[in-house]
């Protein structure tokens, strides 16, 4: 291949263009881990902690690794979606974790913020 001062333009500017792209996406994800962070700390601090250690008494220390931290997205959704009484916990976890006006999309960034803030503490 012949370089010349165009071809070297075109291979600036897809370089360019393709390390936007890379700054966008980087970008987009923080935005998108501040926004489930704030939906933690906004529905799930009370009782969890920020850390999720549990503030309450009967509260379960979800930074314990345990078999919640092996189900899926799908099955962690569909309990929180429920609610359900862990064994051991004499709080039982309401449904949707007492916040009715979760949006489904809401409630799994919440199960995606949570696994990643029990990865790093632990």
């Amino acid at each position: 291949m012949k370089w010349n001062i165009r071809s070297a333009k075109r291979l600036w500017k897809s370089k360019v263009i393709s390390l936007s792209l890379i700054v966008l996406s980087q970008v987009t994800l923080t935005v998108q881990a501040q926004a489930s962070e704030k939906l933690y700390m906004q529905y799930c601090v009370s009782c969890h902690a920020d850390d999720g250690s549990g503030e309450m008494p009967g509260v379960p220390d979800l930074t314990e690794k345990k078999d919640w931290m092996l189900l899926s997205e799908t099955e962690l959704f569909q309990k929180l979606n429920k609610g359900f009484q862990t064994p051991g916990s004499t709080m039982p976890m309401p449904p949707r974790g007492g916040a009715p006006d979760l949006s489904d999309k809401q409630l799994l960034e919440v199960i995606r913020y949570l696994h990643k803030v029990v990865s790093i503490n632990k």
